[in-house]
């Protein structure tokens, strides 16, 4: 493989990048000068498996094959290139000296897209690479188009569903109570009625927390969240979090902190770091059985900064984690337990605003271990180890 590859490069986007596949290196110097000169980027190989290895590698927009080579043809390589992933998209010339009616049957037989015979005609290869070239990128455009259009079909399904059934329980509630206080308020105890006005409030708030969750979502998306470090000590800041979420979940859950340090002080958005791990305990409370164990554990390591959520609950399966992280996606083990499937996308924005990244390890029926690394990029002020 003494040619190949011999030019790879990565062209601007507007320009095309060319593969010519020929066993004669005149002629590939030929060819490359005038595709060159028509605006082309261009990569060489010299027989039909080195031309092969070079789409894999290059993913070029058009290939130049000629018919004949050694190792393998140009008709051989041609089908094998069509069997590619995309391949059966994209534009396949086949230059030819054989000018019987077979050879050029045999070439579209391969899956050319068009052929050209020898001795050359260069204006008449310019410009038929130039059309081909044209239809596959607006193909391509076409097809991204359709897939955006997909997939904002897709969100927007999911939304709807989603807000039809998180929104029509607590109105249905807000409606219930107030129809009953309008008509029975004369009758009720002041005990009943303060127990309607609540069920109404709880209902407003759970609206209301999802109303803020899309406008979160939206922002991020809109690039219109800003990072505003301040100095923060994460070991009380985990540790109060632990107490709070303790003190609403009751003895219902076990929840811990752990950490080896008594206290670690650097510079981070307080409102980001709040969304993550609020979101990530709250999901593992959600989605953990009574008595289930959370942990929380904060570690430090060299310019970074490391939570790990774990939970003891239903788990996720092997095929929902690609999604894991959309919007409106939930899990498809969830069943009756309700959810947005706005929580992990949130978290999501805010880890790639910190300049983070989160994973997660996860088997159905055990439990998930959520993992979220921040660096210090406003650098660590202060790590203390714990007094033995």
């Amino acid at each position: 493989m003494n040619d190949i590859f011999m030019n790879i490069i990565n062209p601007p986007p507007d320009q095309p990048l060319l593969l010519i596949v020929d066993d004669d290196r005149v002629t590939r110097l030929v060819l490359r000068q005038e595709m060159e000169q028509a605006g082309y980027a261009v990569v060489e190989a010299t027989n039909g498996e080195e031309g092969f290895a070079a789409y894999q590698r290059c993913a070029p927009e058009v290939v130049l094959l000629d018919a004949v080579m050694p190792v393998m043809d140009g008709f051989t390589c041609c089908q094998l290139l069509r069997q590619l992933p995309a391949g059966d998209r994209i534009p396949i010339l086949i230059i030819t000296s054989l000018e019987d009616t077979a050879s050029v049957d045999l070439a579209f037989a391969a899956g050319a897209t068009d052929y050209i015979t020898k001795p050359i005609h260069w204006a008449v290869l310019r410009q038929r690479v130039l059309r081909i070239t044209q239809v596959f990128r607006a193909e391509a455009e076409i097809l991204r188009a359709l897939e955006q259009e997909k997939a904002l079909n897709d969100m927007k399904s999911r939304f709807i569903s989603m807000a039809s059934h998180e929104f029509r329980n607590p109105l249905c509630n807000v409606l219930a109570s107030a129809e009953l206080l309008e008509r029975f308020s004369h009758k009720f105890t002041e005990e009943k009625r303060i127990g309607h006005l609540q069920k109404i409030q709880a209902a407003v708030q759970k609206m209301t927390q999802l109303l803020d969750e899309i406008l979160e979502i939206s922002k991020a998306e809109a690039g219109k969240i800003e990072l505003n470090p301040v100095s923060l000590d994460l070991v009380s800041f985990c540790q109060n979090l632990i107490e709070e979420t303790q003190a609403i979940a009751g003895n219902n859950y076990q929840l811990s902190f752990v950490t080896e340090s008594s206290n670690i002080k650097t510079s981070i958005d307080i409102d980001l770091l709040e969304k993550i791990l609020n979101n990530l305990i709250s999901n593992a409370i959600k989605y953990s059985p009574q008595g289930g164990k959370i942990t929380l554990e904060l570690a430090c390591q060299p310019e970074k900064i490391i939570f790990s959520i774990q939970d003891e609950g239903i788990g996720i399966p092997e095929k929902d984690l690609p999604q894991l992280f959309n919007t409106f996606h939930r899990g498809s083990n969830v069943r009756n337990i309700s959810g947005t499937g706005l929580g992990l996308a949130i978290v999501k924005n805010c880890v790639n605003l910190c300049g983070g990244e989160i994973t997660v390890k996860s088997a159905v029926g055990v439990g998930s271990k959520f993992t979220v690394t921040l660096p210090l990029s406003q650098g660590l002020l202060t790590i203390a180890k714990p007094k033995i």
